[in-house]
């Protein structure tokens, strides 16, 4: 998944290089500014594949989801602080930061909906870490592949540059394509069992634990199978 977005992000950058002067500098300043929120994101979406993935490890797919829920929750409210602390201040900011009035005008759009992409920017980079976390990464990264390639890439194309929404358009089209992830990581969240996916965890994790121990040691076997999910105890002489 990480691939897909990597290109789409990197082509957008490419393709950003055909606006003018002022809107190239507008777009680079607001979205540069605007990225201190990006951190927060980040550390959200590590916490978020590590306790969803120990949840579906321990056969515990509710806890999983209350893990994803929590994120969410978390990412949504941090956003809101942050976009309520710096709106406040963005005529001061990008005054200092824009050589003239042209680029301004360009940074100050930018700016403004690169803040409203946050919160969905943080949701989508959760989603995809839980996505991974519940043995979901082969179907998640075909549809992200379909969302930057078909979606994400020609909108963003047709908004900045047919339609005229200029630097805007970029920050717009990305706005849409990760509208279009979120709704395939809920679809695959909503279309497929946690508690079946957390059993085929669960087992992969018990197996490469006992592949790993002295076959002479049937006990010490036992005992990590005797907590398999439903009581499916697995052979100990593997």
């Amino acid at each position: 998944m990480s691939w897909f977005d990597f290109v789409a992000v990197e082509l957008v950058s490419l393709v950003s290089g055909k606006l003018n002067e002022d809107e190239l500098d507008g777009y680079t300043i607001g979205s540069t500014i605007s990225s201190f929120m990006q951190p927060f994101s980040y550390a959200v979406c590590i916490a978020c594949l590590t306790y969803v993935g120990i949840s579906i490890g321990n056969f515990n797919p509710k806890q999983a989801k209350r893990y994803l829920w929590a994120c969410l929750y978390w990412i949504w409210l941090s956003s809101a602080f942050l976009i309520a602390i710096s709106l406040p201040f963005m005529n001061s900011l990008l005054k200092n930061f824009t050589p003239d009035g042209e680029s301004q005008k360009y940074a100050a759009g930018v700016f403004v909906w690169s803040l409203i992409l946050a919160p969905f920017d943080g949701s989508g980079l959760i989603m995809s870490s839980a996505v991974k976390s519940i043995g979901l990464e082969k179907p998640g990264s075909v549809l992200v592949g379909i969302c930057d390639f078909l979606i994400f890439l020609p909108v963003t194309w047709l908004l900045t540059f047919p339609l005229g929404l200029q630097p805007d358009g970029l920050v717009i089209g990305t706005l849409i394509g990760k509208l279009a992830k979120i709704a395939c990581y809920s679809y695959l969240f909503v279309t497929n069992d946690w508690e079946k996916l957390s059993e085929k965890l669960s087992k992969i994790i018990r197996d490469k634990k006992l592949h790993a121990m002295p076959d002479d040691d049937p006990e010490a076997k036992q005992s990590i199978t005797s907590d398999m999910p439903n009581n499916k105890v697995l052979p100990t002489n593997i």
